[in-house]
This record gives C-alpha cells, structure tokens and sequence, in this order.
C-alpha cells in the first residue's frame, strides 16, 4: 500500500511518515490490503495518505476520492482488542448470527459502525456522512481542514456560554439518536469534534435500545458528558437530563 505525504511543511512531512512506518506493520496485514485495492479498484477511495487518529480498536487514515477529501477507519484484526466486542453485539436484533471467530466479530462491528452513522444521521444528529463498508475498513466523510482534522471537544477552550450551546447541542442529538431507537453507547469528549458545531464520532458501540445494555449505556453516557461541561460552570443535573433524553 503507497502512501502519499502531501504536506506543505517538511517536518510535518517527516513527523507524519514516522507515525505512517510505526502503524503500517500492525494494520495493514494482506486481508486488509486486498479491501482496500478493491475499493481502490471500485472508485471508492484513491489515496490513502497519513493516519490522523489512532486508538485501542482502529486507526483511521485521511484519504482522498474523487469528490474529495475522505476518512478511513481500519480495525486491525487482534484478539486482544476486540475480546469486548461480543458483548454489544450480542442481543442486539440488527446482527444475529455472527461467527464467534475474531475475523467475524470485527467484520460485524465495522459493518455496524456503518449502520449506526446511517441512522443516527437519518434520525438528525450530526455524524460524519458514512460512505462505504467492506470487511474490516469503514470509509466516511473526513471532517478538518486539508492539513489537519476537525480538534476534539476535550480540546475547546469554551466560556460558561458557549458550553451550554454546544452541551445542548449534543444533548439534542442523544434525545433524537434514543427516540430513533439507539444509544450512542460511549459518548465522551473524546467522541466529539468540533467542526462548525459539535459532532458525534466513534460510534461502533452504539446498540439498539432493545439491547440488554442499553439502559446501562444511556446512563453512562449522559453522566459521562454532564461531567465534563459541569466543569465550565454549567451545574447540569444527570436526572434532569436523562428524563430530558428519554422523554418526548
């Protein structure tokens, strides 16, 4: 797999093909390779340049297509990683009957990542567009400028004011999320950018609330986020808001 480094600044260049040489031998394994030259192949991607996120379950990679620029997600197929997987996919009625071997579980998860930005989206939360889904790889809109991605929300600066905008704001889309029939399932700072306004990313543990976990994911993520913008002040009260998500 070529990566093209493409930006302006030479040691922003050589910074980005270290981290390129770092994760390149414990992503791109051959399965991993043959998805992506088809979709390559298919049109859906053209270049795959640097990655711009990394985590415990995937990294995701800045990309280009022909309508411009794009994000890619790759789960790295690792036992190790994925050993909590099961349990959202687990009783959730939109993927039964999934292998219990690593290679399924992952493939499942990437495809329901998928699904749950279609329909958070469709229920009216801002996500990022998803625009393909083959095996381990998830293909979506790239949310930043040309050089860098969209900043997460655990790195605003925000006054008391521009918290309680941007914490309702993310409190409206949870309620819209639930009321379509899904929890976010780890919502935090850490899954929030801020790009003209904040919007909700990660979300691959998103689970039906028909779900066994469901009401356990919903609590813990309403008090995970009143948490944070309780720090600039806002004094929101978790009941308050979860009777606010839950009811019409």
């Amino acid at each position: 797999m070529d990566f093209y480094i493409k930006d302006r600044d030479k040691a922003d260049r050589k910074e980005r093909k270290t981290e390129v040489e770092k994760t390149e031998s414990g992503v791109f394994d051959k399965r991993t390779l043959l998805t992506l030259s088809k979709l390559i192949s298919n049109g859906t991607i053209e270049i795959v340049d640097f990655p711009i996120a990394s985590g415990k379950e995937s990294f995701v990679f800045r990309g280009e297509s022909k309508k411009g620029l794009i994000a890619i997600k790759i789960y790295p197929i690792s036992t190790s990683i994925f050993r909590n997987m099961p349990r959202y996919i687990d009783g959730d009625p939109r993927f039964k009957k999934v292998r219990r071997d690593t290679r399924s579980i992952v493939y499942a998860w990437a495809k329901k990542e998928y699904r749950n930005l279609r329909e958070m989206k469709n229920a009216g939360a801002r996500v990022p567009e998803p625009i393909a889904v083959k095996n381990n790889v998830l293909v979506m809109e790239y949310l930043g400028s040309r050089t860098r991605p969209a900043p997460l929300l655990k790195d605003k600066n925000m006054s008391k004011d521009e918290a309680c905008r941007v914490y309702e704001k993310i409190i409206g889309y949870v309620k819209k999320i639930y009321h379509s029939g899904l929890i976010h399932g780890d919502l935090s700072e850490y899954n929030v950018l801020m790009w003209r306004g904040p919007v909700l990313i990660d979300v691959g543990q998103g689970v039906s609330i028909k779900h066994p976990l469901a009401a356990e994911l919903l609590r813990r993520d309403v008090e995970t986020i009143v948490r944070f913008f309780n720090r600039f002040g806002v004094n929101i009260d978790i009941e308050k808001t979860m009777e606010e998500v839950t009811h019409e």
